[in-house]
């Protein structure tokens, strides 16, 4: 997206990256190649360490499948936040439904007051360092005018050939969707289906059969085989993470507080006419 931003679609951007410290290797290499080639304005923002740990603990200790929640709904409340302060009115995010598709709610589910009781729950304490998105900051979006726009669902790009562009400049394949981040990988390709039997590549594979890129046969072969994930990449931090990923603990998510999106219906229905949230969260969670 980057790449089409800056040399097809002619766009002058400011480069946010979430740095959480689980970046492999590639990715590292593969912002800086794409920062330089571009010549792109970068801003790195570092989350509070400690309070990312401990919130990465409470999710794994509270036994829910949404191990993961907290790298969304911090990326969405920062890039808001930089967006506000550079006054930049459109922000752009890369998913696409055409290649992604859109996780069931069961599988993942992303609501900021469920994680910070989790937090809380699990700590005694309040979130205080880690910014998490509010309601108010999407209402704040919309009244000042602020734009979401994910550019793939109105433009067709050609992934294949970007990618031969890419590698010219340097960059480096990380194995797969979502594996550019280490402890997303861990959670999509091990916690996620040798604990709660969630796949995540049926949505993927399910959009490619929907675009006629793939055969429902040949997906059924790559789904026959189990997702890869080496453990040993976790590093020092492997036999905590695992201890608290116990098996034995599975809760369900009413355990914790949540948002009333019902409730909130006709404010998140507003929101998504104004193009600050996407018509899938509306239809996964007010509906």
């Amino acid at each position: 997206m980057l790449y089409l931003a800056v040399k097809v679609w002619k766009l002058r951007v400011l480069v946010l990256h979430i740095n959480n410290r689980t970046n492999r290797p590639e990715a590292t290499n593969n912002i800086q190649i794409l920062r330089d080639n571009l010549n792109v304005n970068f801003v790195e923002y570092y989350p509070a360490k400690q309070e990312y740990d401990d919130l990465t603990d409470s999710l794994l200790k509270a036994g829910v499948p949404d191990a993961d929640i907290s790298n969304d709904i911090n990326m969405s409340k920062i890039t808001w936040d930089y967006a506000k302060f550079y006054d930049i009115k459109c922000t752009l995010n890369g998913h696409s439904y055409r290649e992604e598709g859109s996780s069931p709610k069961a599988w993942s589910f992303l609501d900021t007051t469920y994680l910070k009781d989790i937090y809380k729950r699990f700590t005694g304490k309040e979130l205080y360092w880690y910014d998490t998105l509010t309601l108010w900051d999407q209402i704040h979006s919309a009244l000042t005018g602020m734009l979401r726009v994910s550019p793939y669902h109105y433009h067709y790009h050609n992934r294949p050939e970007i990618i031969k562009e890419l590698k010219k400049m340097g960059w480096r394949d990380y194995g797969g969707k979502h594996n550019e981040n280490i402890y997303t990988a861990f959670v999509g390709n091990f916690l996620l289906p040798n604990k709660f039997g969630i796949d995540k590549r049926k949505t993927y594979l399910s959009a490619a059969i929907r675009e006629n890129k793939m055969t429902k046969e040949y997906a059924r072969e790559i789904l026959a085989t189990p997702a890869e994930f080496n453990l040993d990449d976790l590093g020092e931090r492997k036999e905590h993470i695992l201890r608290l990923a116990d098996y034995s603990k599975v809760k369900p998510r009413s355990d914790y507080k949540q948002t009333d999106y019902k409730k909130l219906k006709p404010v998140f229905w507003l929101l998504v006419k104004l193009n600050v949230v996407p018509q899938s969260l509306y239809q996964k969670y007010c509906l």
